[in-house]
């Protein structure tokens, strides 16, 4: 996940575990990742960053940072347009297992999850446990499981969802507030 202090990299799992923290220092923004290894960020004040090794070390890219999501959808195969996103306030999106699936939204600045059926005609809140966590600034799809969701918020918890988005609770710390999150499948199959 990207943080406001760098890039916070964990192994999903009933708990999750922060396996680093590297570019601490910067804002990361924007992160695409192929697989576990190689890793492509945008950072505040630097060019884009890649790495080949999880993040333990850092190049200068050759070519454009990658974007930030904004309100397009997060999906497993990369940012996508919304026909009606109609959620007030909305902060973040994410589609669950592809076109068709579940669309999640963070509404109302942040402040609550909502899920929709129809592409986001219409809207049902989900249910935080154990709040309050902050404002949810980033959404994404799980890499290996369509029922898996995650949110990030600017007090940094890392929030997980593992029913589509109708309940979520917190999982994790980040190091900063997160603004950005991806997922990708890791070597033993896991996140």
């Amino acid at each position: 996940m990207g943080t406001a202090d760098g890039l916070a990299i964990f192994q999903a799992g009933a708990a999750p575990q922060l396996l680093r923290h590297t570019l601490a220092g910067v804002a990361v923004r924007a992160i695409a990742a192929a697989d576990p290894t190689a890793l492509l960020v945008a950072a505040d004040g630097l060019p884009p960053q890649q790495s080949f090794d999880g993040g333990a070390t850092w190049f200068e890219a050759s070519g454009p940072p990658p974007e930030p999501i904004g309100l397009r959808a997060a999906t497993i195969s990369g940012p996508e347009e919304l026909a009606f996103p109609r959620l007030g306030g909305a902060t973040a999106y994410a589609r669950l297992g592809g076109r068709g699936g579940a669309l999640l939204g963070a509404g109302a600045g942040g402040m609550q999850l909502f899920l929709s059926f129809n592409d986001g005609i219409h809207w049902d809140p989900a249910q935080i446990e154990g709040g309050p966590h902050g404002r949810v600034i980033a959404l994404a799809p799980s890499a290996t499981d369509r029922s898996v969701a995650w949110a990030g918020t600017d007090s940094g918890a890392l929030l997980r969802s593992v029913d589509g988005g109708l309940h979520w609770h917190a999982v994790a710390t980040a190091p900063a507030p997160v603004l950005c999150l991806t997922a990708v499948v890791a070597d033993d199959d896991t996140e």
